[in-house]
C-alpha cells in the first residue's frame, strides 16, 4: 500500500531492507519473542513472487505471517505466498471498512479459503478484525464457532444455531429473513454504502454521463433484489420487543434497503439517459424517482429507531462515563463521520446531509422532465458545490438538535418496515 519509489523493484529493495533491519533490532532486544506480521501491506502492495522471496528470508521458528484479508477476492493471498504446509501464518477475516458497518460476510469466498487450512499444522490461529463497532452479529457468531473447529457445518447450519440461540420462539421468523438477507448483503463486500457512492459521483458528476459503464457489475446482480419486497413484510410481522430483536431487524433492514438504494440511485441514471433518448416515458422516470425517495426515507426512519445510529445517543454516553473537555466536540465527532472513509449509516448525516443532498438530485431529475429537455445529458456541475455546502451546514449544528425524535415504538416500526416493502415493490 505504501510506495516511496517510483520504481517498483526499489520499492521491494527498501521494504526488505527496512524489515531486515526491524527483524535484527528485535532480535537484539526481544530474543524470545515471536515477530507477527500482518499482511495489509502485503495485500495491496505485493506480488506472490515477491512475497514468496520475503518470506524465504525470514525464520520460522519466531515468525507468524497474518493474512487477514482472507476473504477479499483478490488473487494475493495465503495461498499463493508460500506459506501452506510450509511456514506458519495466521487466517483472517477483515470483514468491513468503518464505512461498511452492516451486514456483509463474503461466505462463499471464506468457506473456499478455509478449505486450505483444514489439517494444517502450519495455520496457528483464526482472527476477525473488522474496523467498526456495530459488528454484523452472524459473523462474530460464524467467526466464533470457526475458529474452534472451522468447516464443520455450513452456512445453513450456523445460521439455525444462531437464530435458536439468539431468538427464542421468533428463531424460525428470523431465520427465514435472514437468509434471504445474506445473499443481497455480499452484493458489496468489505466497503463502501449505499451513501458513500452517491457522495462519490455527486463530486465527479462525470460519472453522471457515463453511467453506461459506471457500476454495470452492481446493475448485474439485480435478481439478488428480487426479495426485498418480502424481506421487510416478514420484517414488519416480527415481534418487535426483545433487544437482539430489536438490534438485528433494524440491521436486516437497513441492509437490504441500502443495496436496493444503490441499485435503485443506479438505475435511476440510466432512466435519464433512456429518457433523453425517448426511449421511457415520463411518468415510468417520475415513479422511479418517488419510489427511490421513499426507500430513502423508510432508510431514515430505521435509523431513528434504534440508539445504536445515532451519534447524538453514543455521545451522551460518552459523556456519563467521563465529560467531554473540547467545547467543540460536536464538530470534531460530525467531521469525522461525514469523512469519506466513515461516512454511513448515522441516523443524523441521513437526517441533514444524504437526504437533503438526495433531494438535490432528483429534483435535477425531475426539473429537466418538466422542462421536458431532452438535450445530451452533461455532468451536474452543481452537485460538488451543494454536497459541500450542506455537509458544512450539518458540521455547524449541535448534535442535540438532529437527534432522532421518531418514538420506537412497534407501531412505528412496523410502519417503517412497510413502507420500505413499497417502495421496493415500485423499484424492481
Amino acid at each position: 500500500e505504501r510506495h516511496c519509489y517510483r520504481d517498483r523493484e526499489d520499492n521491494l529493495r527498501l521494504k526488505l531492507y527496512t524489515y531486515r533491519r526491524l527483524i535484527e533490532n528485535l532480535r537484539k532486544n526481544y530474543p524470545n519473542g515471536t515477530l507477527l506480521l500482518a499482511g495489509w501491506d502485503f495485500y495491496f502492495g505485493w506480488k506472490p513472487e515477491e512475497m514468496r522471496e520475503f518470506i524465504a528470508q525470514l525464520d520460522p521458528e519466531k515468525t507468524l505471517i497474518w493474512d487477514y484479508e482472507a476473504d477479499a477476492p483478490g488473487a494475493n493471498n495465503f495461498t499463493n505466498w508460500g506459506v501452506v504446509g510450509k511456514f506458519p501464518y495466521v487466517f483472517g477475516i477483515f470483514q468491513a471498512y468503518e464505512n461498511a458497518m452492516d451486514i456483509r460476510g463474503n461466505y462463499p469466498l471464506i468457506e473456499e479459503r478455509q478449505k486450505v487450512i483444514l489439517n494444517d499444522p502450519f495455520c496457528r490461529g483464526y482472527i476477525l478484525w473488522p474496523e467498526n463497532s456495530h459488528a454484523d452479529i452472524f459473523m462474530l457468531h460464524y467467526f466464533t464457532k470457526n475458529a474452534w473447529k472451522p468447516g464443520v457445518k455450513s452456512i445453513d447450519e450456523h445460521l439455525a444455531d444462531f437464530c435458536a440461540e439468539r431468538y427464542g420462539d421468533q428463531a424460525e421468523a428470523m431465520n427465514e429473513v435472514w437468509k434471504k438477507v445474506l445473499p443481497i448483503s455480499q452484493m458489496l463486500n468489505w466497503s463502501l454504502n449505499f451513501w458513500s457512492q452517491t457522495a462519490k459521483m455527486m463530486n465527479a458528476p462525470d460519472r453522471v454521463t457515463n453511467a453506461a459503464t459506471w457500476q454495470k457489475a452492481y446493475l448485474d446482480q439485480h435478481d439478488k433484489l428480487t426479495d426485498a419486497p418480502e424481506i421487510f413484510r416478514l420484517l414488519a410481522e416480527i415481534d418487535w420487543s426483545d433487544p437482539f430483536i430489536r438490534r438485528d431487524t433494524i440491521d436486516l433492514a437497513r441492509t437490504t434497503a441500502d443495496r436496493l438504494l444503490t441499485l435503485s440511485r443506479i438505475t435511476l441514471i440510466h432512466s435519464m439517459h433512456e429518457w433523453s433518448q425517448g426511449r421511457l416515458s415520463t411518468e415510468t422516470v417520475r415513479a422511479r424517482i418517488a419510489a427511490y425517495w421513499d426507500l430513502a426515507c423508510a432508510m431514515r426512519d430505521f435509523l431513528a429507531l434504534h440508539e445504536d445510529y445515532s451519534m447524538w445517543e453514543s455521545l451522551e454516553k460518552l459523556k456519563a462515563v467521563e465529560p467531554i473537555l473540547n467545547p467543540d466536540f460536536d464538530r470534531v465527532l460530525l467531521d469525522n463521520a461525514s469523512c469519506s472513509y466513515c461516512q454511513s449509516h448515522q441516523y443524523e448525516l441521513m437526517e441533514y446531509w444524504y437526504l437533503p443532498s438526495i433531494r438535490t438530485m432528483l429534483d435535477w431529475g425531475e426539473d429537466r422532465l418538466a422542462r421536458e429537455d431532452r438535450s445530451k445529458i452533461t455532468p451536474p456541475t452543481q452537485f460538488p458545490k451543494v454536497l459541500k455546502e450542506t455537509r458544512e451546514k450539518v458540521l455547524g449544528t449541535k448534535l442535540i438538535e438532529m437527534r432522532p425524535v421518531l418514538p420506537r415504538t412497534p407501531e412505528n416500526y412496523r410502519k417503517a418496515m412497510l413502507k420500505a416493502a413499497d417502495a421496493a415493490e415500485r423499484i424492481l
